[in-house]
């Protein structure tokens, strides 16, 4: 994923991502549920690491108004970005 930030970050931005394998937020107060017992870490494309220290479901509001829970997301504190992974959106579709 390539991106050029010209103006402040958005928080509430996700960024779709072609090379993640799970979506990721680090906002603990967006998950509807959240199990914090699941740990994993997680590496990025620069083989940089964080930790995820949890796995549940965000509800997010679409431009259309209209409300998706994202499931399987993984709770990664301290990412500068919402990921949603596109190849496992493309998995649960083709299910």
């Amino acid at each position: 994923m390539v991106t050029n930030k010209t103006t402040p970050d958005d928080k509430g931005q996700w960024y779709l991502d072609t090379g993640c394998s799970t979506h990721m937020n680090g906002h603990k107060d967006w998950f509807m549920c959240l199990d914090e017992r699941m740990k994993s870490k997680v590496r990025f494309a620069n083989d940089n690491t964080m930790l995820a220290e949890g796995i549940g479901n965000v509800l997010i509001q679409r431009k259309d108004g209209r409300e998706t829970c994202i499931k399987d997301v993984l709770y990664v504190p301290g990412i500068s970005s919402n990921l949603l992974s596109l190849g496992q959106l493309l998995q649960k579709t083709l299910r």
